[in-house]
């Protein structure tokens, strides 16, 4: 993730199960009742309680505001480069890896209570710009500022979950876009100016998607809000 993001049968061919009659549910002999209905699923969907572990990180999303600031930058369509999607932007706060989701969701609701308590400034202030650059060898990001102390809190509430935080140190950014042979042209140096304060964190689940061939790509699934209380 950029923050820090599995016989298959053919299009055609009939599902086996779909040409048989849906029979009617069992009747016990004994007294004719109907068996029960399934217990609906949990409060995640397929994510219920006792799901194997996914990709989770915990961020930040930009404001409507600062979102109409991003979207003024260019995106040109280029072999090579692939575009974050407006409603996947984030700043990543923590990326857990693959944990509980109901495990990470606990912690992050118990800290997002006590974050204000604990807090002398008031809500912390994003602020993004000065301008586009380079991350690593194949990112352009927005760099991001005002969310290290938030960051560290969250790292410090979930550390017992997931993957062992990370040594290197915080850098708040949102990603355009990510490339293999160069950024786009006249993308890297662009002047964004905006902030807007932060009075939520979000859970995602990072996923996996197969986007053609050889190729992947990633989807970020909000899966709760913890506003702060």
């Amino acid at each position: 993730m950029d923050g820090h993001l599995p016989g298959r049968r053919g299009r055609g061919d009939p599902d086996p199960l779909a040409l048989r009659p849906n029979p009617d549910p069992p009747v016990h002999r004994n007294h004719g009742a109907r068996r029960p209905p399934a217990a609906p699923p949990g409060p995640f969907g397929h994510l219920s309680r006792r799901a194997a572990p996914v990709r989770l990180f915990v961020g930040v999303e930009p404001s409507a505001e600062a979102a109409a600031e991003l979207r003024r930058l260019p995106r040109p369509d280029v072999v090579g480069v692939r575009w974050l999607r407006p409603e996947q932007w984030h700043a990543t706060l923590r990326f857990l890896g693959r944990a509980d989701p109901d495990e990470v969701r606990h912690a992050v609701a118990g800290w997002a209570d006590g974050w204000m308590a604990g807090s002398t400034g008031g809500l912390p202030v994003a602020v993004l710009g000065p301008a586009t650059e380079v991350l690593g060898d194949a990112v352009v990001v927005v760099p991001v500022v005002g969310l290290d102390d938030l960051a560290a809190s969250v790292v410090e509430a979930t550390a017992h979950l997931g993957e062992p935080p990370e040594s290197r140190p915080f850098v708040g950014h949102v990603t355009l876009c990510r490339f293999k042979e160069g950024p786009p042209s006249g993308l890297v140096g662009r002047p964004v100016a905006a902030s807007f304060p932060v009075g939520e964190v979000v859970l995602f689940h990072s996923r996996t998607l197969d986007v053609g061939p050889r190729t992947t790509g990633v989807a970020y699934e909000v899966l709760d809000r913890f506003p702060f209380g």
